[in-house]
């Protein structure tokens, strides 16, 4: 049997908004590079990557491996929650294109450390 795998969507919410984990990703390797004063050429270079790659990044084209994610949080200083904008949020899972009315959805809470509640 080849069953087709079902993608899902991963809405954060903050601030009352709930917006796609990929776009906090994007929105927030774009706030580090720039924090630390890095153009994408080399942001990119830290992880070996090329600038176009990694502009693919932060315009939510396409996103980094967990592990490249992990190296840019380390030479960063920040947490891979900080990288993820998961500090204190609301996280949910649905399949991905499903209209904005959910039927069956899933809301946790994620603590600073710990275990996922349900």
């Amino acid at each position: 049997m080849n069953k087709k795998a079902i993608k899902h969507e991963v809405l954060i919410e903050k601030e009352g908004q709930r917006i796609p984990l990929r776009k906090a990703i994007s929105a927030n390797l774009i706030t580090q590079r720039k924090k630390h004063g890095l153009n994408q050429t080399q942001a990119g270079a830290i992880v070996g990557v090329n600038k176009t790659t990694y502009a693919t990044w932060e315009q939510n084209r396409s996103m980094p491996t967990v592990d490249t994610l992990y190296a840019l949080a380390q030479h960063y200083g920040v947490s891979m929650d900080k990288m993820y904008g998961l500090e204190d949020v609301k996280i949910e899972i649905r399949p991905e294109g499903e209209p904005k009315k959910v039927v069956a959805h899933k809301v946790v809470k994620v603590p600073k450390r710990g275990k996922i509640k349900q």
